[in-house]
């Protein structure tokens, strides 16, 4: 450190331990996060490919995590808006035929699956670790990696939330009965993953 300059910040990752199996990581976020350090269980991958790599887009997880941590309550504003524009959609086709949209909607839930799979395949890989080395505790008390490969895709499965609003259009242009189990499970859920962030706690289990 340089004399006369600020605290330096910590490095972005640490060893909670010296030894050689440590309890868990300390993952330091930035100084204008008020969230403070994100613990999680250490974990290498066996393969991991340079698409979930966060150098790879030139991301930095921490920018992530801030993003999350200060922007999150635009999810609700989202939400409030979903909510009008589906039922105002709703009104809007009652006095129109339906549309069939049979192969957009093949296509849509076709890549929704395709990534599913991926991402449920990539994060089960450290959550089966976690669970039968670490226990259930830690696997709800301590996050997954932020650098690793469950990190990356975690942040990619809160981001789908959104595009996932896109399953109450369909229904509303099909004209399928819109119950509020749906819409609400999707404006839920939302709002749950944008507020957790994707390095928090507990997200060892969204790997199932």
């Amino acid at each position: 450190m340089q004399p006369g300059n600020a605290t330096a910040p910590p490095p972005p990752l640490a060893a909670a331990t010296d030894q050689p199996h440590p309890p868990y990581g300390i993952w330091h976020t930035h100084n204008n996060v008020s969230a403070g350090p994100v613990y999680y269980v250490p974990y290498s991958y066996n393969n991991s490919y340079q698409a979930e790599r966060w150098r790879y887009w030139n991301i930095s997880p921490t920018d992530v995590h801030s993003a999350f941590v200060h922007y999150w309550h635009y999810s609700i504003l989202a939400v409030v808006i979903y909510v009008a524009v589906i039922h105002g959609l709703e009104w809007w086709m009652s006095s129109r035929r339906a549309y069939v949209l049979k192969w957009q909607l093949v296509a849509w839930n076709g890549w929704l699956a395709v990534f599913s799979t991926v991402a449920a395949w990539r994060m089960s890989a450290e959550a089966f670790y976690v669970i039968s080395e670490r226990g259930f505790r830690d696997s709800v008390c301590l996050a997954v990696d932020p650098a690793g490969p469950a990190g990356f895709w975690s942040t990619l499965f809160a981001l789908s939330k959104v595009a996932e609003l896109f399953d109450t259009v369909f229904i509303v242009l099909r004209k399928r009965p819109l119950i509020f189990l749906h819409w609400y499970h999707h404006a839920v859920v939302l709002v749950y993953c944008c507020h957790s962030g994707e390095l928090e706690d507990g997200w060892t289990w969204e790997g199932f």
